[in-house]
């Protein structure tokens, strides 16, 4: 039997905006990325130090790989056998590669 988990995380809640990207930067996050590819997690974007700790209690950590499941109207990540839904401005927040 396969559990899922499913967390939601509002920048309401914890009082984040999304950062705006320069114009033609290299920089890739999780807000980009489209449903049903997998990445790998590179670091952390303007997030504060406990929203880093809350991400990395779920296992959203560098050098590990997630699943976008979608992107509206929340970023919904699978992580191993758990689900995590970001808005915009912590999906905006975690720095991600190929």
């Amino acid at each position: 039997m396969r559990f899922q988990h499913r967390r939601f995380w509002s920048r309401e809640q914890n009082n984040v905006s999304a950062a705006p990207q320069p114009e033609g930067s290299s920089v890739r996050t999780l807000a980009s990325v489209k449903p049903g590819c997998e990445v790998l997690v590179t670091g952390y974007g303007h997030l504060s130090g406990g929203q880093r700790q809350h991400l990395q209690a779920y296992g959203l950590v560098p050098g590990r790989r997630v699943r976008v499941i979608a992107q509206q109207p929340v970023t919904i990540v699978q992580v191993e056998e758990t689900e995590l839904a970001f808005e915009g401005g912590i999906a905006a927040g975690v720095l991600v590669g190929d």
